[in-house]
């Protein structure tokens, strides 16, 4: 999974860590800050099913050997702590998320206002990503056809303008 390139800020800023410039960028962009911890929330949730995987192997080893009972009820000490802190994180993710989506609803209404058609605008910005991610795979036929498509969306954009 390739992290979005708001993934790090996001989590600083949920923390309160996050400079001034960080969470600028953040606004500037609410719809790729929601992207991102939707992504946040989606590594949390892979988390916690490895984790809890890795503590029932570990506990199986633990119950086949001789190891002391304390060590097994160390284990689930361990595991617990982890887990809350892991559901808080993701309640203060969720939370955020919540906020964020608040936040591009009243973007969407506000440029729904000014007429410009914002889920156009959209399409040229995430058809011309494919371009670029066409290109940068080097497959000539995802290229083509990626670019065909920026060309129809932008064609739609500018009919909608006249």
């Amino acid at each position: 999974m390739i992290k979005h390139e708001l993934y790090d800020i996001s989590v600083a800023e949920v923390r309160g860590q996050a400079s001034a410039d960080e969470r600028q960028q953040l606004h500037s962009n609410v719809f790729a800050w929601r992207d991102a911890l939707q992504q946040v929330i989606d590594e949390v949730e892979s988390q916690f099913n490895v984790k809890a995987d890795e503590f029932e192997d570990s506990i199986a080893a633990l119950s086949h050997t001789d190891a002391p009972e304390k060590e097994i009820e160390d284990a689930k000490v361990a595991y617990d702590i982890w887990r809350s802190r892991a559901r808080t994180f993701k309640k203060h993710i969720n939370a955020r998320l919540i906020a964020v989506k608040r936040m591009c609803q009243d973007a969407i209404e506000e440029f729904d206002d000014s007429g410009i058609d914002l889920e156009k605008n959209l399409a040229v910005v995430s058809a011309a990503i494919a371009v670029v991610e066409a290109d940068a795979s080097g497959d000539d036929d995802s290229f083509e056809d990626s670019f065909a498509n920026l060309v129809e969306v932008v064609a739609e954009l500018k009919s909608s303008l006249e």
